[in-house]
């Protein structure tokens, strides 16, 4: 079936909607093309002391530089989306930082975003800092979510904020339902949306899994992880650090320890998967790419390691980090923090200034560094200007 490249001598990639339907949720035109997914412009990483480095190359391969400081935050998640206007609104990028003070950064993607001033910043009314891992910020159908650290109210546990404004203002919500009882201790590491106009959104916090189906707006509790057999070490060796979505009905959570779970009903109910898994490693993310070869489903994890599978039941390695297995001597035994996709191109990020990038998911370029004389960087988080890459199809999904 051929491609449509343009519209009225607009490229595609630049098409965000038709008639107010996202292109991400037109499958064709008149029964005969396709639409094809836009390619990133834009890659954006995010460092420690509020340092963000980027590249306009559209595979990330080259030309990775520091774009802007923006002080002594450390902005650990990062997500693209749009203001409060909802699919017609502006393109706009969003922070989350580990500190307790203006955790929030955006500016819309137009702008000058080399300029400090030009970001504006939001500071919380209560402590809801990011963590490691996720993402755990996120875009969909005009509302976007954080998670974080865990604030106990007396009677309560939030570990998310809620914003329908494009960011400027955040409502805490309170998700705990009791029973059974959360943990003040854990913490919201995954928090995902279904894509498109769905008003469906999966979050974690600890060992314990919440869907929404209003937007966001409230909380149904849907799993208490400490059933999963074969961990030790009690709840914390079971909590959730990513989540993501296919596109096509399936979600994949996984675990501290390894454990990955897969729904097909939207969250409510969730099935541990074990063929090719390996229970000794730690994953950091999980993210859906659509790519040219085929939908692939990629982990990530500290020590440098990642695995994929096609269907998120059957894992094989990708990059073992074991003699004899499969190794990657380039990226080594650094971290890999965070990944993001636009279905044409991975990248991932990590420990030791090192980025890569792979249009397979299977072969992969290490940039190591990805600029000059930052070998000791560590990047945090990516994110591309695809709205909603990662989960399954662009806008219309980190991830």
């Amino acid at each position: 079936m051929p491609t449509i490249d343009s519209l009225n001598g607009v490229e595609s990639a630049n098409i965000d909607s038709i008639n107010g339907v996202e292109t991400a949720n037109i499958d064709g035109i008149n029964g005969d093309n396709e639409v094809g997914n836009p390619v990133a412009s834009r890659w954006l990483i995010g460092a420690a002391s509020g340092l963000m480095y980027s590249t306009t190359v559209a595979n990330a391969s080259s030309g990775w530089a520091q774009l802007v400081d923006l002080g002594s935050n450390a902005y650990k998640t990062i997500a693209i989306g749009r203001d409060g206007d909802g699919a017609a609104g502006k393109k706009r990028w969003m922070l989350h930082a580990s500190n307790n003070t203006n955790e929030i950064a955006y500016i819309d993607a137009d702008g000058d975003m080399t300029t400090a001033g030009n970001w504006t910043e939001v500071d919380y009314t209560t402590a809801y800092k990011a963590t490691d891992y996720g993402p755990h910020i996120v875009y969909g159908n005009g509302v976007w979510i954080t998670g974080g650290f865990n604030v106990d109210d007396g009677d309560s546990q939030r570990t998310i904020m809620r914003s329908t404004d494009g960011g400027a203002n955040w409502t805490s919500i309170d998700h705990d339902t009791g029973s059974p009882p959360q943990d003040v201790s854990q913490k919201t590491y995954a928090v995902a949306h279904k894509g498109g106009n769905s008003t469906l959104w999966i979050m974690s916090q600890g060992a314990q899994i919440f869907n929404s189906t209003d937007n966001g707006a409230s909380w149904t509790h849907r799993k208490d992880l400490a059933s999963i057999t074969g961990v030790g070490g009690g709840n914390a060796n079971r909590e959730v650090r990513s989540i993501a979505y296919d596109g096509n009905g399936r979600w994949v959570a996984v675990l501290e320890t390894n454990k990955i779970l897969t729904s097909d009903n939207d969250g409510v109910a969730w099935t541990l998967q074990t063929s090719g898994v390996s229970g000794t490693w730690s994953p950091t993310c999980v993210l859906y790419a659509n790519l040219a070869s085929g939908g692939l489903w990629i982990v990530s994890h500290q020590n440098g390691r990642l695995q994929k599978s096609s269907d998120g039941e059957t894992w094989t390695p990708i990059w073992n980090n074991t003699v004899g297995q499969p190794l990657d001597t380039d990226w080594s035994t650094s971290t890999i923090f965070s990944m993001a996709t636009d279905h044409h191109t991975i990248v991932i990020c990590g420990s030791n200034g090192k980025v890569a990038h792979s249009a397979d998911g299977s072969n992969w370029t290490v940039l190591d560094p990805a600029i000059d004389g930052l070998t000791g960087t560590t990047y945090r988080a990516i994110a591309c200007d695809v709205i909603a890459a990662g989960r399954g199809a662009a806008e219309g999904t980190s991830f």
